[in-house]
Order: C-alpha cells, then structure tokens, then sequence
C-alpha cells in the first residue's frame, strides 16, 4: 500500500501557529464593528469544552474554503469572542458549515478535527494520559498546544486516496507527548524524535 505524510511541512506549520497563539492568549478578532478587543479566553475554554472543539472546526472549514491561514484565524477568534462576549458581533454571521465538525471523510482536515475534540474532551488513549490532568496547559502559554498538534500531524499517514490511516497511532504520540511534556521522568517508547516537533525535517523514508 502506498502511504505518505498527510500533512506537507507548509500544513503543519500553519496548523501549528494556529494553535500557538490560541494557547498563548492571542487569538483575538479584529474588525471595525466591535474594534480590537483584547480579553482572556483562557475561563471559557476552561468551563465549555465545546468552546475549543468548535474553535478548531471554524478554523480548520475556512482554511479548507479559503486556503488563507489569516482568514481562517480571524474566523475562529471572531466565533471564540461571540462564544466567550455573547454581546461580540459577527460579521458576516458564522454560517452552519463554518461549524461542521470531522464528516467521516477521513483526510487530513477532518482528522484534525477529530484532534480538537479529542483534545478538548480528553478522549485520549488512556494508559498514556492516566492521572495527568493537561488541561491547565492548553491556554497557559502556546508551546504546549503548537508541539502537541506538531506531533500529531507529523506522524499522520494517508494512502494513495488521500485517506488517513494511522489516525490512533498518531493521536497516541501526540498523548505519549503530552505525558512527557508535564512529566519528564516518563519515558516515551519510542522517544520522541525531533522531527515530530518539527526540529528538522520528517524522514523521507516511511516505516
């Protein structure tokens, strides 16, 4: 079977900014009805799980409508405010689509999806994660969230139709992660390589 990287360098690194900055406070609207606002996210995620798993659908359906990181960010921070300021204005309205979440579809975009939920929602495998409570991390500083969903994709697989097929096996780095992240004394088997963080490049060659 033929299988490749799901996701090209170009992907993860834009993936991966967005999740820095909605981890590190700054996922912020700006437009001219409500003018810049600044205010701390970091409660509302907290509280609502939905929050974080709808953030992630509104951005990941505009990257795939518009193919521009930038429109995609602002969407997702101008829904993240309304969902966080119900007095925040929209404009335009998030549509319906904007809010669809993983289709069964099976690619890249849709297993990201699946990620933010699982991450949102702790549905991570659980002999991996057991008594690590993370969530505390996921809007302290960005870091964290970038090199989780870094690992994550740079381990995701598709075959020669574009289909994920290793979405487990990449959840359960992106966990074994998380785990080593907050505790250093566990050891990752295998340890984690510095392509998954994207030290350096990914190995041309596939297991």
């Amino acid at each position: 079977m033929v299988k490749c990287y799901a996701a090209n360098s170009e992907l993860v690194e834009q993936v991966a900014f967005f999740a820095f900055i909605l981890g590190n406070g700054s996922l912020l609207p700006q437009n001219s009805i409500n003018h810049d606002i600044e205010y701390d996210y970091e409660e509302c995620i907290m509280e609502d799980p939905r929050v974080l798993v709808e953030v992630f659908c509104v951005y990941v359906n505009n990257y795939v409508n518009s193919a521009d990181p930038s429109i995609a960010e602002q969407r997702a921070a101008q829904w993240l405010a309304h969902q966080c300021l119900p007095e925040y204005t929209i404009d335009p309205p998030i549509e319906p689509w904007e809010l669809l979440e993983s289709q069964g579809k099976g690619d890249v975009f849709d297993a990201i999806k699946a990620f933010g939920r699982a991450i949102a929602f702790g549905d991570l495998p659980g002999e991996y994660i057991e008594g690590i409570d993370y969530s505390e991390y996921l809007s302290v500083g960005g870091s964290f969230l970038e090199e989780v969903i870094k690992v994550f994709l740079n381990n995701l697989l598709v075959n020669e139709d574009g289909i994920v097929i290793n979405y487990r096996e990449a959840l359960k780095r992106a966990t074994q992660y998380i785990r080593y992240y907050i505790d250093k004394s566990y050891a990752v088997n295998p340890p984690i390589a510095g392509w998954e963080v994207g030290e350096y490049d990914r190995p041309d060659t596939l297991q």
